[in-house]
C-alpha cells in the first residue's frame, strides 16, 4: 500500500480497539482514536483516511458500524503486550507499506460532517492552568519551611 499517511496507523490501532467484539460506530472509532494517539487530526484527514484504507481492503462496514477485515488484521499481527504507543504504531505503519492489495474493494465514504459530529460527542480535555498549579507548589514550599521551623525549636 503506498503511500502511508500519518492517520493510518492510529486509525487502524483505534478501530481494533474499538470494534473488538462488534463492529464499532463512527463515534467509539473517534474516542479510541483519542485514547490511542495525542494527535488532533482534521475531520478531513480521517474521513480520507476511511475512504483510502477501505479502498485498500482494511476497513469494512457491517451491522452499522466499521470493522478490521481478515487482511487488516494480519497487518495488526505481532508485537509484544508491552509495546509503547508510539512503538505500535511504527510497527503497523511497517506492516502497511509491506501490504499489497489484492482485488478490488469497496470504498466507504465517511463525510466530514459526521467525523465531526462524533468528536463533539468527546468530553472536552481538562487542561490545568498553570497560574493554580504554580500558586500550589508555592504554598507547599511554605508549609514545608514552617515544619522545619517547628521541628528545630
Amino acid at each position: 500500500m503506498h503511500p502511508i499517511h500519518d492517520v493510518d496507523a492510529p486509525l487502524m490501532l483505534a478501530l481494533a480497539l474499538a470494534s473488538k467484539r462488534r463492529p464499532a460506530p463512527l463515534a467509539e472509532i473517534v474516542a479510541a482514536f483519542d485514547l490511542t494517539s495525542n494527535a488532533i487530526l482534521s475531520e478531513f484527514k480521517l474521513s480520507d483516511a476511511f475512504f483510502r484504507l477501505s479502498k485498500e481492503g482494511l476497513i469494512s462496514a457491517a451491522e452499522g458500524g466499521f470493522t478490521l477485515t481478515p487482511a487488516a488484521e494480519k497487518v495488526m499481527e505481532g508485537g509484544s503486550k508491552k509495546e509503547d504507543k508510539a512503538g505500535k504504531a511504527q510497527r503497523v505503519k511497517d506492516s502497511l507499506a509491506a501490504y499489497n492489495v489484492e482485488g478490488e474493494h469497496v470504498a466507504l465514504v465517511v463525510t466530514a460532517e459526521h467525523v465531526a459530529e462524533a468528536m463533539a460527542l468527546l468530553a472536552p480535555r481538562r487542561r490545568v492552568n498553570e497560574d493554580y498549579a504554580k500558586k500550589d507548589k508555592r504554598a507547599a514550599q511554605w508549609r514545608q519551611a514552617a515544619a522545619a521551623r517547628r521541628r528545630k525549636s
